[in-house]
């Protein structure tokens, strides 16, 4: 009987072998030409780099509500605060377009009391982006007065204006109205101190005007930031060509002149209003008790460069118990022209 061969010498064997060879090297090629050594290589970078920039692409195009009006109410004053019974009463108002469209017929409508029927209305013509306008409303008179009332402006009231927000344009006031009967002739009386008329440079004690009814003036610095600076009244013929009541550092009126200050009463008062110029930022004023409570804040903007006019602000109380105010902006110039004090 003659040896048994192996299949794999047999003719059979054989061409299974092969096929098995032969289907591994096509797998092996087809590897190959996938991550580029056989065929055309990709650049893996550069389609990032493409994805990137069809990306950033997608990004750049600009929304639609990013073409759009917008408007804020920058300031809202009453003069004479607190009115007076039957007596008239001017109200100022600033609105400001911060979008980048202009804003045409814009409906401004301020109520003395919002449950009143008959709002004051006007309509600005335009607005232009990045502009400020200012808006006067001329008020015959309170019938009543009013111990504590909720007075009301609002712009674009129909939001007939597309914005990208609303809710910025109503702002709202809590006001009282003095009995005419109850004014008294002192009430009338205004205690004014007129810096700008001073001209001169001036470090101050701080105790300069107490026969005017201010007790103490001083700087009131905000953290490390020239925490030696001190109440002063610069004078300057170059630019302002009046005088003002600012901060700076002894020796140096160039500099902290940004500080805001605290002014401090003789006797506590009931309305305070402040004159002055300066940048358009939100100046602030706060009305303190004497246990350090707030009474309440208004803001108000200056028009840069204008410092031939007056911008007012104001704080008051149903009662004299002002006993000191804090006013300023951190980084803008405090130039306070003049104070008018009603007790």
């Amino acid at each position: 009987m003659g040896e048994k061969k192996s299949f794999w010498a047999t003719l059979p064997g054989i061409l299974t072998g092969l096929a098995g060879i032969i289907t591994a090297a096509g797998g092996l090629l087809v590897i190959l030409y996938q991550i580029g050594v056989l065929g055309p290589k990709q650049n893996i970078n550069s389609i990032d780099r493409e994805e990137r920039l069809n990306a950033d692409e997608r990004i750049d195009e600009p929304r639609p509500d990013q073409n759009k009006v917008e408007l804020t109410i920058d300031s809202f004053s009453i003069d004479p605060m607190p009115p007076i019974q039957r007596q008239p009463v001017h109200v100022t108002t600033s609105i400001r377009n911060s979008g980048n469209v202009d804003a045409k017929d814009v409906l401004i409508k301020w109520w003395p009391g919002v449950n009143f029927p008959d709002p004051l209305t006007k309509t600005v013509s335009l607005i232009k982006a990045g502009e400020v306008v200012r808006v006067s409303f001329n008020y015959s008179g309170y019938r009543s007065w009013y111990g504590r009332i909720e007075t009301k402006i609002w712009i674009n009231p129909n939001n007939s204006i597309p914005e990208r927000h609303f809710d910025n344009n109503i702002r709202n006031k809590y006001i009282s109205v003095l009995k005419a009967k109850e004014l008294q002739p002192e009430d009338t009386k205004k205690i004014e101190i007129i810096f700008s008329e001073l001209n001169k440079d001036i470090i101050l004690n701080g105790n300069e005007f107490v026969e005017k009814g201010i007790k103490k003036i001083k700087a009131a610095p905000e953290g490390e930031y020239c925490k030696n600076a001190q109440a002063a009244i610069r004078y300057r013929t170059d630019r302002y060509n009046y005088s003002f009541l600012t901060t700076a550092m002894r020796g140096d009126f160039k500099r902290c002149n940004t500080v805001p200050l605290k002014i401090y009463f003789v006797n506590p008062v009931r309305v305070v209003n402040i004159h002055f110029a300066g940048a358009d930022r939100p100046y602030k004023l706060e009305a303190y008790r004497n246990d350090g409570s707030m009474i309440g804040f208004e803001t108000a903007r200056a028009k840069p460069y204008d410092y031939k006019n007056d911008y007012k602000i104001r704080v008051f109380s149903e009662k004299p118990d002002i006993s000191w105010i804090r006013f300023g902006h951190t980084s803008a110039l405090t130039m306070i022209k003049k104070i008018e004090i009603l007790k």
